[in-house]
């Protein structure tokens, strides 16, 4: 944490802006890719059930027909 502070106050000593929020290399995740999607759709209705009476085929063909639906 030192380290930074310092890095900052080199910067402004010399007079180079530091570097803002939307400058900074933060970057926005990926889209998921459908598969993805499903996956995760299909583990919600799991615990949603909480692990009882069903099956994850019955899990992942459920979230591919509400993904795959909009």
């Amino acid at each position: 944490m030192a380290g930074r502070a310092i890095a900052a106050f080199k910067k402004k000593r010399h007079g180079e802006p530091e570097k803002t929020a939307t400058e900074s290399s933060v970057t926005s995740p990926a889209p998921l890719s459908l598969e993805e999607r499903i996956r995760a759709r299909a583990y919600a209705l799991y615990l949603q059930r909480a692990g009882q009476d069903g099956s994850p085929v019955d899990d992942w063909l459920r979230a591919e027909a509400e993904i795959l639906a909009g």
